[in-house]
């Protein structure tokens, strides 16, 4: 069976809801001091709902109490009155009424003050505080979100009490509500239906009094409508300080929010970086390696010409580059666990000699032809990208044209450096390719490092030949 939903009285303010927009803290991130000190006074923040169960056992409690005090003080105002006219102590003069008229005042007064009691949850009813705080406004800056009915209604209660006393309970307790709203427009309404309702009365019962009486009658009035329009101004200016409570830990909990949001995305940065850095020294260091062992063992496959010492010669240089290639990588790895005793550092153009001789030694014919000095002094850096640069361009030459000639020319002025290295697209007749396709991963690695440091690579392809064109600034 399932259970019907609760509808709130048209005088309950309705439950306050979560904010779908904001979201809530994950478990293991700091609140943040604003939101803990909001929290340690019993405040809800933003995104926390905020209970409307008390505020309907207010206004509950408060018909309640208007519902019994405000009828017994009426009773008990015409009770004494009419021992007084029994006993005869009282003046008709002063008092010019009968017990049968009295007894009909006190029938209409009583009436008028339950029906007065009726109307005060409606005048009580208020807007909820979800209303004031997701409208992103000032939390001191009064809102028009609140209810004009119950204006209305409290104002028909003021203007009952001209009519029965035993409303003036009910007119205590709505002046309350409607001056602890803030709105001022509304306040100015209060007085004018306070005078108009004591005016009133002195017609409705003509008693006997002289002016200065009269006067002392109005502003006794007054002042117990002046005492519940401070006591609601009081009121006000509390929950106006909880909703600048409110709003300053909704502040804090989005801004803690957005530096989570911050370290995770930064976080996940770091790691795409790390996987490109990885992926990067792998390839620098490994496709080489594996590049030459396939050539010299291509040469095995292809070559049955060559006498036992030549096949013994290039099966050392297999084992040897093979070797070269295990220790590489586990360099890398080494490096890669941030070993703080791994101090063995990267290779530099002053090693670019023995790269060279790797590679010629599996029959490509390498043309070096240095137009600058100076490429054994430059900066570290530098040094080690154009290293990398010339390791993968040979890595290339010897994957797609096995023993195609390389040339390779160093330019440039004082503050760059300018390489070129060029190839053919095939490999010469009789030699097939070492490895399959190139992923380009090699060439994008080439051009992150020549922008890091502010310089650019180029590739082209023509008919016959690949070039590679890199600038790479002197710095660090």
């Amino acid at each position: 069976m399932k259970s019907a939903a609760v509808k709130p009285a048209p005088w309950q303010e309705p439950a306050v809801t979560p904010d779908p927009q904001v979201d809530p803290l994950p478990e293991d991130a700091h609140p943040g001091p604003d939101v803990a000190h909001v929290a340690s006074v019993g405040i809800p923040a933003a995104g926390m709902p905020a209970g409307g169960t008390g505020r309907r056992w207010l206004v509950t409690a408060l018909t309640a109490l208007a519902f019994v005090l405000g009828p017994l003080g009426a009773l008990l105002v015409y009770g004494v009155a009419s021992l007084a006219l029994q006993s005869g102590s009282a003046d008709m003069a002063d008092f010019p009424f009968t017990d049968s008229q009295l007894l009909v005042m006190t029938i209409v007064d009583v009436g008028v003050g339950l029906v007065a009691v009726a109307l005060l949850p409606f005048a009580l009813r208020r807007a909820p505080e979800s209303q004031v705080l997701e409208a992103g406004h000032d939390p001191g800056t009064p809102q028009l979100k609140e209810p004009t009915s119950a204006l209305v209604v409290a104002l028909v209660i003021g203007l009952m009490v001209a009519f029965s006393s035993a409303a003036s309970l009910a007119w205590f307790i709505a002046v309350i509500s409607i001056s602890s709203r803030g709105i001022r427009k509304w306040l100015y309404w209060i007085p004018p239906v306070a005078l108009i309702s004591v005016m009133t009365s002195f017609f409705v019962f003509p008693v006997q009094t002289d002016i200065w009486q009269a006067l002392m009658v109005g502003a006794l009035s007054m002042a117990m409508t002046a005492l519940p329009m401070v006591i609601g101004l009081l009121r006000w200016s509390r929950r106006r300080q909880i909703r600048a409570l409110r709003s300053e830990a909704a502040t804090a909990h989005r801004e803690a929010q957005a530096v989570i949001r911050a370290e995770q995305a930064r976080a996940e940065k770091t790691r795409a970086e790390e996987r490109t850095r990885i992926a990067r020294e792998m390839h620098d260091t490994l496709s080489h390696r594996l590049a030459l062992i396939s050539t010299y063992a291509g040469a095995l496959d292809y070559r049955d010409d060559l006498d036992p010492e030549t096949v013994r010669s290039t099966a050392r240089l297999v084992q040897q580059t093979a070797s070269t290639a295990s220790a590489e990588l586990r360099t890398v790895l080494d490096v890669l666990r941030e070993d703080p005793t791994d101090t063995r550092p990267e290779p530099d153009l002053t090693q670019v000699d023995s790269l060279l001789a790797q590679v010629r030694a599996t029959g490509v014919q390498v043309t070096n032809t240095v137009q600058r000095s100076g490429l054994e002094q430059l900066p570290d850096t530098t040094s080690r990208t154009l290293y990398r640069m010339v390791q993968e361009a040979l890595t290339n030459a010897v994957k797609h044209a096995p023993g195609a000639p390389v040339d390779i020319k160093w330019g440039g002025t004082e503050d760059q450096v300018e390489l070129t290295v060029t190839n053919p697209l095939t490999a010469p007749k009789g030699r097939a390719k070492a490895m399959g396709q190139s992923s380009g991963f090699g060439l994008i690695g080439l051009d992150e490092r020549a922008r890091a440091l502010g310089g650019n690579v180029r590739t082209t392809t023509s008919q016959d030949a690949f070039r590679l064109e890199a600038t790479v600034p002197c710095r660090n």
